[in-house]
């Protein structure tokens, strides 16, 4: 099984697809917060196999704004809160962590590098834990 994860610059969240080892999908969850019904069921429908689902993101209107990357593994709770490397609030933070999916987990994990960045650029108070996980900070960039 192969799983990913579609983001698209300009729309905040993302979409998360798991194929079989043939490349067919097997499920699919949105986590876009502003598509509507129809662009959803377009998306779905271009994504029965990982090849449209390339084809759908060269297409015109997403080229250069669509990107799919893999989720190569679970993370744990305990790898986020010591990369976050923030030590505040851990019961509140561990209750926002098991409310996020295995493909928001992933993205809130692979994220901290850019927020920490992010940080530095434009100085403000860092988050605690639990708030970067349930602003779903990652979503924001």
């Amino acid at each position: 099984m192969n799983e990913y994860t579609l983001t698209i610059k300009g729309l905040e969240g993302h979409a998360w697809f798991k194929y079989d080892s043939n490349g067919v999908l097997t499920a699919f969850e949105n986590h876009f917060e502003s598509l509507q019904e129809e662009q959803v069921t377009y998306i779905v429908s271009y994504s029965g196999s990982f090849k449209l689902l390339n084809v759908l993101i060269n297409k015109e209107k997403l080229k250069g704004r669509a990107k799919i990357k893999p989720v190569t593994r679970e993370v744990s709770f305990q790898e986020f809160y010591d990369a976050y490397a923030y030590k505040k609030d851990p019961k509140q933070a561990e209750n926002a962590w098991n409310r996020l999916s295995k493909s928001e987990r992933f993205a809130a994990f692979s994220y901290i590098p850019a927020y920490e960045s992010d940080l530095v650029r434009h100085p403000r108070a860092k988050r605690y834990p639990a708030t970067y996980l349930n602003k779903k900070t990652w979503n924001n960039s």
